[in-house]
């Protein structure tokens, strides 16, 4: 069972994130799951990559949206020594442009201008969270190192070259804000999330 402490407002997030800041040190890890509904809206500073016209990525909350620019200024609040995101909703890889970052891991289920897929055939979840959970929980032949773990790269090669639907998962970890694509290491992602564990 998941624990449900506050309902999904952009203020309560604001405010969770807000009590992280207060508590988090160097020393401390996040890991940050998001799984609802995802979709886009115009972008209104002029901060994205993507050709004209231009979109900011929203994650779906309790009748109300929160942007990516919303989200990357509470992580950049936060100390850390590192934090993995991993991100199930439709246009997720738009969120790596704003997220991307020094000791951050990403990993999410499509690309920026694609939808995100429930499962075919394994029940009623997220195609690419569900291979992703079955690779960290060890439930599967995940662990290509043989090192009896699943790093985050290792769970998302899994994830990625199990994923049946028509999505494209995104994975960085080197802070260029560049989403890349299995099989990783690719595009100069891998280093930090080959050694990173949940």
């Amino acid at each position: 069972e998941i624990p449900v402490n506050k309902s999904a407002t952009v203020a309560n997030v604001q405010d969770v994130f807000e009590e992280l800041e207060e508590r988090m040190t160097s020393k401390d890890t996040l890991f940050l799951f998001t799984n609802n509904h995802g979709s886009y809206t115009a972008d209104t500073n002029g901060d994205e990559p993507e050709p004209s016209p231009k979109y900011d990525e929203v994650l779906c909350l309790w009748g109300q949206d929160l942007l990516d620019d919303q989200l990357a200024t509470m992580l950049n609040g936060l100390n850390y020594y590192r934090v993995t995101i991993f991100m199930k909703q439709c246009f997720s890889g738009g969120f790596i442009w704003d997220l991307s970052g020094n000791n951050r891991i990403i990993l999410t289920a499509c690309t920026q201008d694609q939808v995100a897929y429930g499962a075919d055939t394994e029940g009623a979840y997220g195609e690419f969270s569900y291979h992703f959970m079955k690779a960290v929980n060890l439930e599967v032949a995940a662990d290509a190192s043989g090192d009896g773990a699943v790093s985050m790269v290792e769970a998302f090669n899994y994830a990625s070259t199990h994923d049946s639907r028509p999505e494209t998962p995104n994975y960085d970890d080197n802070g260029d804000r560049v989403g890349h694509t299995a099989l990783i290491p690719n595009g100069g992602d891998g280093p930090l999330g080959s050694i990173t564990y949940l």
